[in-house]
């Protein structure tokens, strides 16, 4: 991905190119249909995340390297399927994909009782603190501060997680 669109900066390759296009004036569109479609800017994200995408501080720097820990820590739910990895086997260029075979569901948790693990939705519905702490239970790896900031972020800010905070 080398070619900005000349209307609106997206990265093309050059395969993805307009058939009518020239190659003076190379048109896309998979981004903006050539122009036809503009979409305001977006907003930069709340703080902390803002931050900690940004920043060089070191638990900015940290937060980038293991962001999908971070994700799944404040999932609501996680992707249960039956996987074949075999559409991958003797491939060593492409990207990764996996074929899902059968069911598709989404894992929400189960109502627990106590001293059971919590995870997913049932996170949500916990006084802040308790969900903090069983938070940290099951990512003893990621840094409690930038946990407790991006849990309070999204407590200010996501339309469901306002819901039940």
């Amino acid at each position: 991905m080398d070619i900005a669109c000349s209307s609106c900066g997206a990265l093309h390759w050059m395969v993805e190119k307009l058939s009518d296009s020239s190659k003076r004036n190379l048109r896309f569109g998979t981004c903006c249909m050539d122009g036809k479609v503009q979409l305001p800017p977006l907003q930069p994200p709340p703080e902390p995340l803002q931050r900690l995408l940004t920043s060089n501080d070191a638990d900015a720097v940290a937060f980038r390297e293991v962001g999908w820990k971070y994700n799944r820590a404040f999932s609501f739910t996680s992707l249960g399927v039956s996987e074949d990895r075999t559409v991958n086997e003797g491939f060593r260029w492409g990207p990764p994909v996996f074929r899902i075979c059968g069911d598709l569901c989404h894992r929400s948790g189960a109502l627990t009782t106590e001293g059971e693990i919590k995870c997913y939705a049932q996170l949500w519905v916990l006084e802040p603190r308790a969900a903090l702490e069983a938070r940290m239970d099951n990512n003893i790896d990621l840094d409690q501060d930038v946990m407790h900031g991006l849990q309070t972020m999204l407590g200010e800010h996501h339309q469901y997680v306002s819901l039940c905070f």
